[in-house]
């Protein structure tokens, strides 16, 4: 058996390449095959995941399921053809984005990052973007906190801006502890959770866009946006995992 390296979003159990080449973890969601396969068996009504009888059943040109961050997974399980990406490629996507969260943190170009290579540390440094989903936080926010908790071992770099600890222990279990009790007294009601709702309530439904006389403009466009907000809450009443207009 492999080394387990990333976890699962909704469980936390740990996988490793092994599974993520079997398809018992799925990398576009970070979702382990036994929690889809719970929520497969869970009533319609509370996940329509895995579900292909109307009315809350697969519909792939629908804008419920095109929203939905288990669509492909959800497709597959159901004998639709998916093609998932490669691991490398996929790593390959978000270490750009770490490399420029890093930049910012360290005050450097992006142009003088280094990050691991080998094919365990880059999985498991996939855990910093499990991580900013499940606690609703950005992953520059994650390196400040992981970073300045490990400021007394951090190894120096000559010239380059690097983590400076070891892959296996910045994204460990005992670092996610130490980001959630960081998290839990930054945002001791829930406001990062909020202010995520409301930006993909924002992305789907539209910025109100204000021009010219701003009162004016601005009641008109609040209108215009209340409107698009409720026609969205009847367009996206499916239950999947997310979903900003229901309460699941």
């Amino acid at each position: 058996m492999g080394a387990v390296l990333v976890e699962c979003l909704s469980c936390r159990r740990r996988y490793g390449l092994d599974d993520i080449e079997s398809s018992r973890y799925f990398l576009p969601s970070m979702i382990c095959y036994q929690c889809y396969g719970q929520w497969q068996q869970k009533p319609q009504r509370e996940s329509c995941f895995g579900k292909d009888r109307p009315p809350l059943g697969l519909d792939p040109t629908s804008p419920d399921c095109q929203a939905c961050p288990d669509r492909l997974p959800c497709m597959a399980v159901l004998g639709y053809y998916v093609q998932l990406p490669r691991w490398q490629s996929f790593c390959s996507r978000f270490e750009r984005h770490l490399a420029q969260a890093l930049a910012n943190v360290e005050g450097v170009p992006p142009s003088i990052v280094i990050l691991p290579s080998k094919a365990n540390d880059r999985l498991r440094l996939l855990n910093l973007y499990v991580w900013s989903l499940r606690y609703a936080v950005t992953v520059e926010f994650l390196l400040r906190v992981l970073l300045d908790k490990y400021r007394n071992v951090r190894q120096p770099s000559n010239g380059f801006a690097t983590l400076g600890v070891r892959a296996a222990t910045l994204c460990g279990v005992k670092s996610r502890q130490w980001v959630e009790d960081v998290v839990a007294k930054a945002y001791p009601n829930g406001e990062n959770h909020l202010a995520y709702r409301s930006a993909m309530i924002m992305r789907l439904a539209g910025m109100p866009r204000i021009s010219g006389d701003i009162l004016q403009s601005y009641g008109t466009a609040m209108e215009r946006y209340r409107q698009r907000y409720y026609q969205c809450a009847e367009r996206y009443y499916r239950p999947w995992r997310g979903n900003p207009w229901r309460v699941l």
